[in-house]
């Protein structure tokens, strides 16, 4: 859809101030835009977590997410950590696990606010590398 979008965008030089993205969602128009000036925001508050966690630490981020275990049954136990009092590092690096081993990477909330996707495998985690991660 980028590719399509891009020819409707416009060009770095030409915007004035501060580029804002109000629904950054996975940011493919904001990391597109590669512009000095931004401020980007989501409703999604875990997905907010997860930018400002890899932007002040990436590489413990990373860190985190590389010693979060593989199957069904971690996946669950993650899934239902109570994270209010864990550091922003740890439930960036939750969110971008549980995102990366769900169902087709959706992301749905119950009517308590919990996070409820079920598990989708390990196929699509290790597409993302600390490489990545640092570059976000």
């Amino acid at each position: 859809m980028l590719s399509y979008l891009v020819n409707y965008l416009p060009e770095n030089k030409d915007i004035k101030g501060t580029y804002s993205e109000p629904f950054v969602g996975g940011g493919s128009v904001f990391f597109n835009m590669n512009s000095k000036n931004a401020l980007i925001s989501d409703l999604n508050s875990e997905l907010i977590t997860l930018y400002k966690g890899i932007k002040l630490y990436p590489h413990k981020v990373w860190e985190t997410f590389e010693t979060f275990p593989e199957g069904k049954t971690a996946y669950y136990k993650i899934r239902n950590t109570v994270i209010k009092n864990k550091p922003l590092y740890y439930r960036a690096a939750r969110t971008l696990f549980l995102n990366r081993t769900c169902f087709k990477g959706m992301w749905r909330h119950n009517r308590k606010g919990n996070f409820n996707v079920g598990y989708g495998g390990e196929e699509r985690r290790w597409v993302i590398t600390h490489q990545n991660i640092r570059l976000v």
